[in-house]
């Protein structure tokens, strides 16, 4: 159910309770209160100077004058109170005024800066709104070039000062999403202007003997400018340029970013240009993967196929398995399928020999192995064991349960991970619970020897044995 449509039943009266129970809590619902409360009530509100703009302006103001700090534990938070505040600059304001709205949008882009010296941006949250406020200004500024011929703006120049002066990547999308605003005659006029710079600054650092193999600034922003016009246009020549101009011989990185434009454009030759292009490095593996992507878009779906037969034929693992099990037919599983019978038991890596068993539907085989190889697996992480009991419980696998069992409760003893030994003493429980049915453990020690040596080994972390509600007490050291 929609929150719209779950208010609308209710009364004025209980509508202005909740309203005030709310508010008072948190200062960016506050906010968005009063500026819906003042939208609805006053007159000529939208109108330059009115008490909308001026609260919305305010508050945006009050955004780049603060130096408080934004912590990582606040920045979704304030994210969230960022993007309310545009959120009500696009419904609030823009479809009576939509010049008014283009102005606060320009405000609220000029806090970029400010916010972003005083903020802990590791997840990206706060940059992701502003991001937004650029598509946003690309879009008021569209509707008022399409409906407002009085309006007299530059817009060639003002998107050329946000792409110039974007010095925490928050503007990248502005020439980008450009054909929104702009028109093709326009961006071919900014890809001039950029290619010219890049030019100047190649030519003034060869001349320059102390710049001749130093970081370009300016040859580098004009490259990211004409790039970014060539994917408003979806120009392949014009993004190729942007490379090649500054980089003659593009190394790895650059070829992959040409093959991927190359792919976007439906280019399939220069892709493959790029492809045969040397200077791959043969461990990533990446120029594996582009072949893959240029032959799927190409529809060469069973020279894909191949391919896959092959890596897996040549290098047995579960990533060369996976990318030919999804693309087998029925015949080729059944053939894959006894391959990896006949060679995960004995693969020297037993997280890939489990793994692929598994892939294939054979949980017995993997149980055996898994209990076999027990003492292999202490060193894997908890969430790949977590898997693996996962299935073991459905299958009804008890040995291989409790060797799951075991490793993630002795992990989490062995760190002395204090936070999670409640999870510890669920895992403990268990192995009570399944020892009461195994009536032999072969080739594992029994339930009850486990249990001798995690109280020698562990006797010191009463808050466990407390949890798991059993004694600690066992051959101390005197």
């Amino acid at each position: 159910m929609s929150i719209e449509k779950a208010l609308k039943p209710l009364k004025k009266q209980q509508l202005i309770n909740m309203l005030a129970a709310v508010y008072g809590i948190y200062g960016d619902i506050d906010d968005i209160i009063e500026r819906h409360i003042v939208a609805s009530d006053m007159p000529g509100i939208f109108e330059s100077g009115s008490g909308l703009q001026e609260i919305l302006l305010g508050q945006i103001n009050e955004l780049k004058t603060s130096h408080e700090f934004i912590d990582f534990k606040s920045s979704y938070r304030f994210s969230c109170s960022l993007q309310s505040l545009l959120i009500d600059i696009d419904t609030l304001v823009r479809e009576q005024n939509p010049v008014s709205a283009l102005e606060l949008t320009e405000a609220f882009l000029e806090t970029c800066e400010s916010i972003m010296n005083r903020c802990d941006d590791s997840s990206g949250d706060v940059g992701e709104v502003y991001r937004d406020a650029v598509d946003l200004w690309l879009d008021i500024a569209a509707q008022i070039r399409a409906q407002h011929a009085d309006v007299k703006i530059d817009w060639v120049a003002k998107v050329r000062f946000y792409f110039d002066n974007n010095d925490y990547g928050c503007f990248d999308n502005i020439i980008r999403h450009g054909a929104l605003l702009l028109s093709d005659d326009e961006l071919t006029q900014l890809a001039w202007r950029f290619e010219n710079d890049i030019k100047k600054a190649l030519l003034q650092a060869r001349s320059d003997k102390s710049e001749r193999f130093n970081y370009n600034p300016r040859a580098a922003h004009a490259s990211i400018g004409l790039r970014s016009v060539a994917e408003a246009l979806e120009d392949l020549g014009m993004f190729e340029k942007a490379t090649l101009l500054q980089s003659p011989q593009p190394n790895e990185q650059q070829m992959q970013s040409l093959i991927e434009f190359s792919l976007y454009t439906e280019n399939y030759e220069r892709a493959q240009h790029w492809l045969d292009q040397p200077g791959w490095s043969a461990e990533r593996g990446l120029h594996k993967k582009l072949t893959t992507q240029l032959l799927l878009e190409q529809g060469k779906i069973a020279e894909v196929k191949e391919n896959f037969r092959k890596d897996f034929a040549a290098t047995p693992s579960l990533v060369n398995l996976l990318c030919y099990w999804e693309m087998a037919d029925k015949k080729e599983r059944k053939a894959l399928r006894q391959t990896v019978l006949n060679i995960a038991p004995n693969n020297e890596d037993i997280g890939n020999a489990i793994e692929m068993l598994l892939l294939v539907n054979e949980e017995k085989l993997a149980a055996t192995t898994l209990v076999t190889r027990a003492a292999e697996i202490a060193t894997f992480h908890y969430s790949h064991v977590r898997d693996w009991l996962s299935v073991f419980k459905q299958h009804k696998d008890k040995l291989a349960a409790i060797v799951c069992y075991r490793t993630l409760l002795s992990d989490i003893l062995d760190r002395g991970r204090s936070t999670a030994y409640h999870h510890a003493a669920d895992y403990f429980n268990a192995l009570l619970t399944l020892d009461k049915t195994q009536k032999t453990y072969q080739p594992l020690i029994s339930g009850q020897a486990y249990i001798t040596e995690l109280q020698a080994k562990h006797w010191r972390k009463r808050s466990f044995w407390a949890a798991a509600d059993y004694p600690n007490e066992a051959d101390k050291p005197e």
